[in-house]
């Protein structure tokens, strides 16, 4: 498990702590552990809505053009690294 603090982490020091078991987020500066108060598994329920909208997606667009998934996404605020 990775030891938080409330010192501020940068995004390249995010990306190189150490992987484990428990799924960490970028918050504000901070890894945050990202908890399923559901019992379904975060990935679980995040790969069946994921699946379902590509369905959705790809029927919608095949007059209109591509669908595909990104896979990776940095989410950045204005003037901040």
């Amino acid at each position: 498990m990775v030891q938080t603090t409330n010192a501020q982490l940068s995004l390249a020091q995010f990306f190189a702590l150490p992987e484990s078991d428990v799924i960490y987020e970028f918050v504000e500066g901070r890894a945050i552990p990202k908890f399923s108060t559901t019992g379904i598994a975060p990935k679980f329920f995040h790969r069946s809505i994921t699946g379902a909208l590509f369905i959705l997606l790809g029927q919608w667009s095949q007059a209109q053009g591509r669908v595909r998934i990104e896979w990776a996404v940095l989410l950045m605020r204005a003037n901040e690294s």
